[in-house]
């Protein structure tokens, strides 16, 4: 309110125009993976925004042949992920079933993100690292498992894990934060082997 000089016992309002308010729009940096696993014989899913949805039922595998697992790293942040480190672990019955050096990522060269963005994937002991990773984009590839060709009994509900981490630029900074862990930063996928 203002006061008249020639009426001080009734105070007026301030008119109201355009510059009473002002705003400013700041980001925040909102780091967010998700990985998903599943191998080729797995049923009862689907995909949906890089998860599957619905209850895994474990394929049925036979002595001597490959398990081929799909991965599928998400970022769905709005921050560019960096070195994100996929880590792939067999249970200690699938390792038991599994030829000795018999698992491995299968890489294509020229290996191109859902955007349609080149990606570089490094072999770096047992991981898979993501070189690069923009907001709402996705790279998908293989880990693959040969079974012994010799006698196997049967075998059920086999576990495979696939877990992500990695890092991210803080807006100002030059030096990398981890991503914040959640649930969608694992799956895991069963299989029979008969």
């Amino acid at each position: 309110v203002y006061v008249k000089p020639d009426d001080p016992a009734h105070p007026s309002p301030i008119p109201v125009d355009e510059d009473d308010e002002d705003e400013d729009k700041i980001n925040v940096a909102d780091p967010k993976v998700s990985i998903s696993k599943l191998a080729d014989r797995t049923e009862g899913v689907k995909l949906v925004d890089g998860r599957y949805q619905g209850k895994k039922e474990a394929g049925i595998y036979y002595a001597g042949e490959k398990v081929a697992y799909t991965i599928i790293v998400r970022n769905y942040g709005n921050v560019t992920l960096k070195d994100l480190h996929v880590a792939d672990r067999m249970s200690k019955e699938l390792k038991a079933a599994a030829i000795s050096d018999g698992s491995e990522y299968q890489i294509p060269s020229n290996l191109l993100t859902e955007q349609k963005n080149p990606v570089n994937i490094d072999i770096k002991g047992k991981d898979a690292v993501i070189n690069l990773l923009g907001p709402g984009d996705s790279v998908t590839f293989q880990f693959t498992v040969s079974l012994k060709k010799d006698s196997i009994r049967t075998l059920k509900s086999l576990s495979n894990l696939v877990e992500v981490s990695g890092t991210y630029e803080k807006p100002g900074s030059s030096t990398p934060s981890a991503i914040p862990t959640d649930e969608d930063d694992r799956d895991e996928d069963e299989i029979d082997i008969f």
